[in-house]
């Protein structure tokens, strides 16, 4: 059976649930940096922290995929951007 991660790659990311919840090295992953970035994105509000279980623990920190893919959304290519 195909991993999201494959229907992704294979471009049936329709098939993959929006709301579902990805860990802070699954977000680094799909956005191409490190861990701490991801970190740094949450401290700056670019992207909202779900908190799962035991406060402690970072691996306790979720994100939504769809708002992490919205972060993959090159500038100025929005709905209502400036085009120029």
């Amino acid at each position: 059976m195909a991993t999201a991660d494959s229907k992704v790659q294979a471009g049936q990311t329709d098939l993959i649930d929006p709301f579902a919840l990805v860990s802070r090295k699954e977000a680094a992953d799909m956005l191409g940096v490190h861990v701490r970035t991801v970190d740094r994105y949450v401290s700056l509000g670019r992207l909202q922290k779900i908190k799962v279980g035991s406060l402690r623990a970072q691996s306790n920190v979720k994100f939504y995929r769809s708002e992490v893919q919205s972060l993959l959304t090159p500038v100025g290519t929005e709905t209502g951007g400036v085009s120029g």
